[in-house]
């Protein structure tokens, strides 16, 4: 049986285009992740291009760079942006 079809990294950087600013700790819960694990991703999908976080305040905010490649090897000129286009609004 399939129980998710996007990988936990594709989850929260969904969640993130389409929530904008909030704490990692709705995040997480949103996504029944635990805090660390959203921390952990957040930090992974920085350091691969993915999206820059900015301190405003006490909290992030992130912003997606949607021209980066979604690296799937099926799908080899598929961007993020591309990824962002079919997600349900």
């Amino acid at each position: 049986m399939v129980t998710a079809l996007l990988t936990n990294h594709a989850q929260v950087l969904l969640w993130v285009a389409a929530h904008g600013q909030m704490p990692v700790r709705e995040v997480a819960a949103s996504l029944a992740l635990g805090k660390r694990t959203v921390l952990r991703i957040l930090a992974d999908l920085e350091h691969a291009g993915y999206l820059t976080k900015r301190r405003t305040g006490r909290s992030n905010q992130y912003v997606i760079h949607g021209e980066q490649p979604v690296w799937i090897q099926a799908l080899p000129n598929v961007t993020v942006n591309d990824l962002l286009r079919v997600r349900p609004r």
